[in-house]
């Protein structure tokens, strides 16, 4: 139905999240994110568990 677009820099782990109906906005040119708060909780919810953290490519946020 929506996919979540997460447009950030590497190391900018606060980006804003931006969600967009493909189907209907291949441009992505209307944000759903604010609209859809439940939405974005859940998916950002699934990418954090499904992240496996790497010593090769790590995020700036979780270097120690």
């Amino acid at each position: 139905m929506s996919t979540l677009i997460q447009k950030a820099k590497r190391n900018d782990r606060l980006a804003q999240q931006q969600l967009y109906d493909l189907r209907t906005d291949p441009a992505e040119q209307h944000n759903l994110a604010e609209q859809y708060p439940k939405v974005v909780k859940k998916i950002k919810k699934i990418m954090s568990e499904a992240h496996t953290r790497s010593d090769l490519f790590p995020f700036d946020w979780e270097r120690k």
